[in-house]
């Protein structure tokens, strides 16, 4: 299958990087016959700002590079000598449909509702400097159209390609399906007797801020930030030492875990990113939420149910 807007760039000969934006550090940079457009968050406007444009060209240049429909994808600079797929890869995998959802599965826990229908994913990643494509587990709350991503040892794998690897895949999605489903099941019922940290309250608050100063009369982002706001103040459960003293955003918050789950999941399905404020960047909260590196450092203050009982009633009446 071949998809033109996905181009491997090895050895780039010509590389040029225009500042677009006199105001903001983004900047196209052109990599042979392709153009990149970098906002001020990418780290070569970031590099570009703290030096020259001259020392981020000098860096990039014999740089190998993907380029997907106008988006750098990835790349390795002039000194890597690791391993790089032939051109015949990049045709099969850039366009195949199927590879990101191989395998599914839904999950319903009863004491939610109709909030708590999840369906489960997965799928494969590629990269053209790996010789293994990778496993990709998402977890979609069904009554929003988005899903999380879930980035965590449990579900990582290198599945080799190999001869009949079609087949392959479809054998190694399904098993990981079995393996996640029940471990992702508990977790969304454990998340619903959990308190979230007000680090991560804060977090998501700063997201739901950051886009209603976007959009500031979009009524769903007032209702988060009404109700965040409202439920985040832990000003009657510590003193006033603790709170300033410097470990407040380590205390429990009175919100679960699954009410901030699902604050994100209705960030990201209905309102629009911005460069402050990305899916990409809620995922990675909404994945820590639903995973955290330490699971034995998770606060377990137990309570009856979760927070809000019904996110819609809640956020929105």
């Amino acid at each position: 299958m071949s998809n033109l807007n996905v181009k491997f760039i090895k050895n780039a000969e010509h590389i040029d990087l225009v500042r677009t934006n006199s105001e903001k550090a983004e900047y196209d940079l052109h990599i042979n016959d392709e153009t990149v457009h970098l906002n001020s968050r990418h780290p070569f406007s970031r590099y570009a700002s703290l030096t020259t444009p001259e020392s981020v060209i000098d860096s990039l240049k014999g740089g190998h590079f993907v380029v997907d429909d106008g988006t750098l994808k990835e790349y390795r600079d002039a000194s890597y000598k690791g391993f790089m797929h032939n051109d015949d890869f990049i045709e099969r995998f850039a366009n195949d449909n199927t590879l990101l959802k191989r395998a599914s599965d839904n999950i319903h826990i009863a004491e939610y509702g109709h909030g708590g229908s999840f369906d489960i994913s997965a799928g494969f990643t590629w990269s053209a400097f790996s010789k293994n494509l990778k496993t990709n587990m998402e977890v979609l709350r069904l009554i929003c159209s988005n899903g999380l991503m879930a980035k965590n040892k449990l579900f990582e794998r290198e599945v080799p390609i190999i001869n009949l690897f079609d087949h392959h895949l479809d054998i190694a999605a399904r098993q990981l399906i079995d393996i996640s489903k029940s471990k992702i099941e508990k977790r969304i019922i454990e998340m619903g007797r959990e308190h979230s940290f007000v680090k991560d309250v804060n977090l998501v608050l700063g997201h739901v801020d950051r886009r209603l100063t976007d959009d500031p009369y979009n009524s769903r982002l007032i209702n988060l930030n009404n109700v965040l706001n409202e439920h985040a103040d832990i000003s009657q459960f510590y003193t006033k030492q603790a709170i300033t003293n410097g470990i407040a955003n380590s205390l429990a918050s009175p919100i679960s875990r699954l009410d901030l789950y699902n604050v994100i999941t209705e960030l990201n399905t209905h309102t629009h990113e911005i460069v402050d404020s990305t899916k990409t960047a809620l995922d990675r909260i909404g994945t820590s939420l639903l995973f955290p590196m330490d699971l034995d450092g998770v606060i377990n203050q137990r309570i009856n149910t979760s927070t809000f009982g019904s996110p819609e009633q809640a956020f929105f009446g």
